[in-house]
């Protein structure tokens, strides 16, 4: 899930392949054609993308991207506010963590962990105030089998890691 202002980075495109590994903001939500509006930055072309073909950065994600595509989204974080996070995970999002089950169990690893990225890509880089309570603790997941080892890492808070 993406929302308006969310900096992606563009992938795995057939026939402009050249925008492949570039970065873009989201203008607009997805159209009834399934493509998203996509401003690619800095500020230049805007093109209609397939879901599938971009991923959401988190606020002042840069790891792993191109120099040319760094510097632009280091310039458009420099133009934005971090997003404060939500002090609780909305009503889609736990829907979502439901049907995907605790760290993938009913949809697998690769589903949670997109849920996870979108959830902070939402907040900042950071989770919303009751996800240790509801995901954690299992408030959300009170019939789950699951087995995970847990460990506290610095200011970061609690992270999981499934085995």
């Amino acid at each position: 899930m993406t929302y308006i202002g969310s900096v992606v980075r563009l992938g795995a495109l057939e026939r402009r392949a050249d925008l492949n590994e570039r970065v873009g903001c989201v203008l607009g939500v997805q159209q009834n054609s399934g493509r998203v509006p996509v401003q690619l930055l800095p500020a230049e072309e805007k093109v209609l993308l397939k879901m599938e073909n971009i991923t959401v950065l988190s606020w002042g994600e840069t790891h792993g991207l191109s120099p040319e595509a760094k510097s632009a989204a280091e310039q458009h974080f420099a133009k934005t506010e971090r997003p404060r996070p939500a002090e609780r995970l909305s009503p889609d999002d736990r829907a979502r963590a439901v049907r995907i089950g605790l760290y993938g169990e009913h949809e697998g690893k690769m589903a949670w962990g997109d849920f996870c990225r979108d959830v902070k890509a939402r907040n900042g880089g950071d989770y919303p105030g009751d996800w240790y309570e509801l995901v954690i603790r299992r408030g959300l997941f009170p019939e789950s089998t699951r087995q995970d080892v847990f460990s506290v890492e610095g200011v970061d808070g609690l992270l999981a890691f499934g085995r």
